[in-house]
C-alpha cells in the first residue's frame, strides 16, 4: 500500500486513495473518471451542454418504408454514418452502375434478412419499370418469405437441380435477346433501353442466399459445369442487359477470385474472426460481436451502415407478415407475375398429350421444354428400375404409344409367368412361361424378325417383361437371337427387367444391354453403366413412377411417362 500526504505548514492533509484493485475487477480509465467530474462540475456550475461533435449512433432498425424507396434504378439498402461529414446518408444499390451486389457475414448477422430486405425493396418501384425476382435458396429456407411478393417469380430451393437448370436456361436466353435488342437500339443499359419506348421492360434481380453451398454443388462434374458456367457469364455480362445477383457469403474466400470482379458492391456485416475484416478490405475496429443484425461496412469507402428491414420488427414471423400486407398494397402497380420456374409434374394424363410428336410415337414430357417428346420406333431398348418405379406402366404406355402410331403394327408380350400387364387390351399376343416363349420366337416370331422392316416403322413390337427371368431359362439363347434380328432389321424389341437382376452372366442379358438405350427408372448415379451413359446426380425423391432417363445416342433427357387411361 502506498499513502499519500500533502505536507505544509502545520497538520498534513492524508490523500483519500482508491481501495485496492482486485484481480481481474475492471478498473475506470483515467479519461473516464475525467469525463464524469468534469460532467458533474458543468451541471453544478449549470453550462449549458456544447454541440456534439458526432451524431447518435444508427438505430438498430430502419423501415424500407421509411427510406423513400421509389426506383429500380436506386434500390434502397439502409442508412449510413459518414462521421467526415458529421452526417448520415441513404445508401443504395445502383445495378446499372455496379451489376451486382454481395453481403458477406457470419451466421446470426443478418445475411439472409438483407437478401429479402433488397428484394422488398425492389418490389416498390412505382416511378420505373418493374424488378422480377428470383431466388436460389442453400441457406436455410429464409428466401420462401418472399413468395406472396407478385413480382416474385420463383424461390427454389438448392437441392432441385431442374428448376435451378432450367432457372439458368431463362436467364441465359434472356441475356441473348436482350444482347442483340440492345445493340439494335444502341442502348448500352436496361434504362437507356427503356428510355427508346420500353418504358415496362423488367430487370432480373437473383437472389443466391449462400454461396458458398452452391459453388460447391456445381463447381465440379461435367454434368453441373454447364449451368455453372452460365451463372458465370450471367455474372458478368448481365449488368449491360438489366440481369443482377444478389449473394450472401460467409467469407471472403468463398466466392472464387475470376467472379470476385463482377460484385462491384460489397457489404460487410459481423465476421466470426476479426482477421476476416482485414481480408475483406475493411477496419476491424468498426464491429463488434454485440453489433445488432444488420449492422454492416461498406468495403469501397468504409462507412458504417444499418441495413433497413421492412417494419420495425426483423423476426421472420413479423416479416412475413409485413411481406404479406405490402404484396397487397403493392399489387395494383404490376402487370403480374414473372414467368415461373416451373417442375417436370409428378402424373401426366396421356388424355394431355398429343399422339405423335415430330412424326415419332410420344414418350412422354422431358424437363428441359416440360413439352412432349417422341421415340424412335426401331431398335431394341431397355426398360430398367426398382420395384414399384413403374417398369409394368411403362412398357403398356409404350405399347400403347405404339398403336396409336401404327396400329395394323402386332404388338406382342413375353413374360416369364402371369403379369398385370397381360390383361390390358393392347396385345396381339400374349405368352407366358419360358417354354411357350422360347417356342413361339422360334415358330410365329422369327419370320417377322428376319425380315427388313421399312424406315421409321417396325415390322413387329416385342415387350419382354421379367427379362431376368427368362434369361436365365433355356429360352435364353432363343431370346439373344430376336434381340439380334431385332437390332438388325429395324423392329421394336422391348426388355423390362429390374435393375437387380441384370447382373447375369449368359447371352441376352449383354446384348439387350448392347442396346445403349432406353428407360432407366428411378436410377442410382451407378444405373447409367447399364447403357454406359453418365448421370447426372438423383435424388430417390425426385423420381415418382414412370420417371427416369431416357437414354438415346449417348444422352440421357429425364422424362416422365404418362399414365395409361
Amino acid at each position: 500500500p502506498i499513502d499519500l500526504e500533502e505536507l505544509d505548514f502545520g497538520l498534513g492533509t492524508r490523500w483519500k486513495l482508491p481501495r485496492p484493485v482486485v484481480a481481474g475487477e475492471r478498473v475506470d480509465k483515467d479519461i473516464e473518471r475525467v469525463v464524469r467530474s468534469v460532467s458533474a462540475a458543468a451541471q453544478l456550475g449549470r453550462i449549458p451542454a456544447p454541440r456534439k461533435p458526432w451524431l447518435d449512433t444508427l438505430e438498430s432498425v430502419y423501415d424500407i418504408k421509411d427510406l423513400h424507396q421509389r426506383r429500380d434504378t436506386s434500390i434502397v439498402l439502409g442508412m449510413a454514418d459518414i462521421p467526415e461529414a458529421q452526417s448520415r446518408r441513404i445508401e443504395a444499390f445502383h445495378p446499372d452502375e455496379v451489376g451486382n451486389i454481395v453481403f458477406y457475414g457470419t451466421s446470426g448477422s443478418g445475411k439472409t434478412t438483407a437478401l429479402r430486405s433488397l428484394a422488398i425493396a425492389a418490389s416498390i418501384t412505382p416511378k420505373s419499370g418493374p424488378v422480377h425476382v428470383y431466388g436460389l435458396d442453400f441457406a436455410g429456407g429464409g428466401l420462401s418469405l418472399l413468395e406472396p411478393l407478385q413480382n416474385v417469380g420463383a424461390i427454389i430451393m438448392g437441392d432441385d437441380d431442374e428448376r435451378i437448370t432450367r432457372l439458368m436456361d431463362l436467364l441465359t436466353r434472356r441475356l441473348d435477346e436482350r444482347s442483340a435488342a440492345f445493340t439494335a437500339v444502341r442502348a448500352d443499359s436496361l434504362q437507356a433501353y427503356r428510355d427508346q419506348g420500353h418504358p415496362q421492360e423488367p430487370r432480373y434481380l437473383v437472389l443466391v442466399d449462400g454461396f458458398q453451398a452452391f459453388r460447391t454443388e456445381y463447381d465440379s462434374g461435367l454434368q453441373r459445369a454447364k449451368v455453372y458456367a452460365q451463372f458465370h457469364r450471367l455474372l458478368t455480362e448481365g449488368r449491360a442487359v438489366g440481369i443482377h445477383f444478389a449473394a450472401t457469403a460467409d467469407r471472403g474466400a468463398a466466392i472464387p477470385s475470376a467472379m470476385q470482379g463482377a460484385f462491384q458492391q460489397r457489404l460487410v456485416l459481423r465476421m466470426s474472426d476479426p482477421d476476416d475484416y482485414v481480408g475483406l478490405n475493411v477496419p476491424k475496429d468498426i464491429l463488434t460481436p454485440t453489433s445488432p443484425p444488420g449492422r454492416c461496412v461498406t468495403v469501397k469507402e468504409p462507412h458504417e451502415m444499418q441495413l433497413a428491414v421492412l417494419g420495425t420488427d426483423p423476426s421472420p414471423p413479423a416479416q412475413a407478415k409485413e411481406i404479406e400486407t405490402l404484396a397487397a398494397s403493392v399489387a395494383r402497380f404490376q402487370a403480374g407475375r414473372p414467368e415461373p420456374i416451373r417442375r417436370l409434374p409428378a402424373r401426366v394424363s396421356a388424355a394431355d398429350l398429343p399422339d405423335v410428336v415430330d412424326g415419332k410415337p410420344t414418350l412422354g414430357l422431358e424437363d428441359r421444354s416440360l413439352a412432349p417428346i417422341g421415340f424412335d420406333p426401331q431398335g431394341v431398348y431397355l426398360v430398367a428400375g426398382p420395384p414399384k418405379s413403374g417398369l409394368s406402366s411403362t412398357a403398356g404406355w409404350l405399347a400403347r404409344s405404339l398403336s396409336k402410331s401404327f396400329p395394323d403394327v402386332p404388338r406382342v408380350l413375353l413374360s416369364a409367368r402371369a403379369t398385370p400387364l397381360a390383361q390390358l387390351p393392347l396385345w396381339t399376343a400374349n405368352l407366358q412361361g419360358p417354354d411357350r416363349v422360347q417356342d413361339y420366337l422360334n415358330t410365329q416370331l422369327k419370320p417377322y424378325l428376319t425380315r427388313e422392316s421399312e424406315i421409321g416403322r417396325p415390322s413387329v413390337a416385342v415387350f419382354v417383361e421379367q427379362f431376368a427371368e427368362l434369361a436365365g431359362s433355356p429360352a435364353d439363347a432363343t431370346l439373344a437371337e430376336a434381340l439380334k434380328l431385332a437390332r438388325r432389321n429395324g423392329h421394336f424389341l422391348v426388355g423390362v427387367a429390374e435393375t437387380a437382376t441384370l447382373a447375369g452372366f449368359n447371352s441376352s442379358i449383354p446384348e439387350l444391354k448392347n442396346s445403349r438405350q432406353g428407360m432407366l427408372l428411378a436410377p442410382d448415379a451407378n444405373d447409367g453403366d447399364l447403357l454406359k451413359v453418365a448421370l447426372p446426380r438423383v435424388r430417390a425423391a425426385d423420381f415418382p413412377p414412370g420417371r427416369g432417363f431416357w437414354v438415346s445416342a449417348g444422352t440421357a433427357v429425364k422424362v416422365q411417362i404418362p399414365e395409361l387411361e
